[in-house]
């Protein structure tokens, strides 16, 4: 390795932004969509542009409390990159932030909507635990026949999460996986 090169994550691959053309091909036909785990808002952006839903950002910005060292990179300054990047959508109307941890935002949205999302796309915390409860919590709220997807399911935590959760779940682009929810 070059010196002053910074190692690549054993996760990382070019395949690492695919999921983006993938997840808005499925949410083409979508009215309401919630991104779980938004960090500066890059997904978000590109659902904003290539959508005309409704889009809930979900994210406490403070990073998982499995891997401490994360909130060293997910915090204040993530949060505000968010904002930035998304201000006209913000600022519309099209794209909601809910800055609360994952489980209770999607209690508060079932609470305030119902079963009623189109699309909701999980990408916060990768460990078993987490998201075991984000997959438990999250498909309450997408209405039958809506989809419950996520990213990364070549991470141990997400792929055992999903794989006991879902065992014939579909897979998309950039390692996402996804399912279709029924009544």
């Amino acid at each position: 390795m070059k010196p002053g090169r910074k190692r690549k994550s054993p996760y990382a691959s070019d395949r690492k932004h695919q999921q983006r053309p993938w997840l808005s091909g499925l949410a083409a036909q979508a009215e309401r969509i919630v991104e779980v785990g938004v960090f500066t808002g890059r997904t978000t952006g590109y659902l904003a542009r290539h959508t005309t839903a409704t889009i809930w950002g979900v994210d406490h910005w403070r990073g998982p409390a499995a891997y401490p060292g994360i909130g060293l990179i997910v915090n204040a300054k993530s949060e505000r990159r968010f904002r930035r990047r998304l201000k006209p959508w913000i600022e519309n109307g099209r794209v909601v932030v809910v800055k609360m941890e994952s489980t209770a935002a999607a209690d508060y949205l079932l609470a305030d909507h119902g079963p009623v999302m189109d699309l909701v796309f999980i990408d916060a915390a990768h460990d078993y635990e987490s998201v075991r409860n984000d997959i438990a919590a999250w498909r309450q709220c997408v209405r039958p026949g809506g989809i419950l997807c996520g990213h990364d399911i070549n991470w141990p935590g997400v792929g055992k999460a999903v794989g006991e959760a879902f065992p014939d779940a579909g897979r998309g682009g950039g390692y996402c996986w996804w399912t279709e929810i029924g009544p």
